[in-house]
């Protein structure tokens, strides 16, 4: 009987001893847990160069409240949150076999490939360190096939007129599909260039899926075109392997120009000799075949010359091919050099407004006394000569005349 009751109170100790130990291992799996899925996201497919929203289900499968629960959406190229969107979400708590739905409007780069696509979405409770990760697939693809191009050269980067240039365009198939007899032709109606023994259409046979090929066509500009900035229309026809055809119309941009040439001439000049001073008559040539705009002349002076003008800046504007401006200026000659370099600086742009800037100088002879006196009476014997000969020819007519009047 009392080991009976010793067995019963040992049972009643163990019972006593097990359940708080059952109890706590209960409460240890009475926790939260959450999942996040991916409901849906509009359009569908996605297209480069768009927007996608994506909605996601946030849902608490666990016995216990998630509290103080933080979701963030983490985009990777090609994707890129929207700047209006905040990243990060909060939720206070979110009860046990509850849920809630959240949605972020997401950018896709132009550049996008073709196909699945992840968008890592991350969250926790607060209380944690541990970030758990989902990643949720978004399907980006083309609404049609699409040509694009992707880089235009022009060797060399302008045209000068009457000349030649080699127009080179690198063509992608930005989608994953083939691409079948893609024809690119020029359209050159009412433009200031021709081909140059070439073809304004070129074939390319056949292109992979994000395949890239270069053509080139050959082009010459007329003599007398005119300097500036030109397009030409490129069209650009291709097929999908299932025979359906597709046109695409771009712009590219070209330059028809050169390197201006300009040319100081010294016409005139009032200063002879050391001593002097008086006005220095410049001619402003312009050679090339473009127009010179903004053309503008700054002086200085050295140690054997004095600018006596007002101002050493001398603006002469625009100057047509094959014209000229002049423009003077004043100075005072020291010195005892037979020749004065008068240095300055030639400022201007081309019609594509691309400034230059150089060093130029004026060189002006200086002669000594002796030269002027010889100059001079070379002059005036000249000017003896001339009018000898004009009074023989004067006194031949009045004799002729004398004559038939006689008659």
């Amino acid at each position: 009987m009392i080991e009976m009751k010793r067995f019963e109170i040992r049972i009643i100790l163990a019972i006593c001893f097990i359940i708080p130990f059952l109890s706590s291992v209960s409460l240890a799996f009475i926790t939260s847990n959450l999942q996040i899925q991916l409901l849906r996201y509009e359009p569908f497919p996605a297209e480069p160069g768009g927007y996608v929203r994506i909605w996601l289900n946030i849902e608490n499968t666990g016995l216990a409240t998630a509290k103080n629960v933080e979701v963030q959406v983490m985009p990777e190229y090609p994707f890129f949150l929207d700047e209006r969107e905040n990243a990060t979400r909060y939720f206070g708590e979110i009860l046990a076999k509850d849920n809630v739905v959240i949605d972020y409007l997401i950018r896709i780069a132009p550049d996008a490939v073709e196909g699945k696509n992840n968008i890592t979405i991350r969250f926790r409770e607060k209380e944690s360190e541990i970030w758990n990760e989902k990643k949720v697939e978004v399907y980006i693809k083309f609404s049609y096939p699409t040509i694009s191009i992707e880089n235009v050269r022009l060797i060399p980067t302008f045209i000068e007129p009457g000349k030649s240039a080699t127009l080179s365009l690198m063509l992608k198939n930005m989608g994953e599909s083939d691409l079948r007899n893609i024809i690119i032709k020029l359209d050159l109606t009412n433009q200031q260039i021709v081909m140059n023994n070439d073809v304004n259409e070129k074939i390319i046979k056949y292109m992979k899926g994000n395949e890239s090929k270069e053509i080139s066509f050959n082009i010459l500009s007329y003599p007398n075109a005119t300097c500036g900035f030109y397009k030409i229309p490129i069209f650009i026809k291709y097929y999908d392997y299932l025979g359906n055809e597709y046109l695409k119309e771009y712009f590219i941009t070209f330059v028809i120009g050169e390197q201006p040439k300009l040319e100081l001439n010294l016409e005139k000049s009032e200063v002879l000799k050391s001593g002097d001073y008086g006005n220095i008559e410049v001619r402003v040539i312009n050679r090339g075949s473009c127009e010179v705009k903004l053309v503008k002349i700054i002086l200085e002076e050295n140690n054997n010359f004095n600018i006596l003008s007002s101002s050493k800046n001398f603006y002469v504007g625009s100057i047509s091919p094959d014209d000229y401006e002049i423009f003077d200026f004043k100075i005072f000659v020291k010195g005892n050099e037979k020749i004065v370099e008068i240095p300055l600086t030639l400022e201007y742009e081309d019609e594509n407004k691309n400034q230059y800037s150089e060093r130029r100088s004026l060189m002006l002879r200086l002669y000594s006394n002796e030269e002027i006196s010889k100059l001079y009476s070379k002059g005036n014997n000249m000017n003896i000569i001339i009018f000898a000969i004009v009074l023989v020819i004067v006194i031949y007519f009045l004799y002729k005349r004398r004559k038939k009047n006689r008659k």
